[in-house]
């Protein structure tokens, strides 16, 4: 769980996702939400060009 708070998942199990929604009585869509991977990608390699 601590790497889905993090933001650092690249992926989630169904029945991890599953087994959240059950203990917090919601959908999917309510505690995930998209973000466009390239941007994401840019962003990163931004960051390590001014960090090292």
């Amino acid at each position: 769980l601590s790497i889905l708070k993090t933001g650092k998942a690249r992926a989630i199990r169904f029945s991890t996702l599953e087994a959240i929604c059950r203990v917090l009585n919601c959908q999917p869509g309510d505690i995930l939400t998209y973000s466009d991977d390239t941007s994401t990608a840019t962003d990163l390699r931004a960051d390590q060009q001014v960090d090292g």
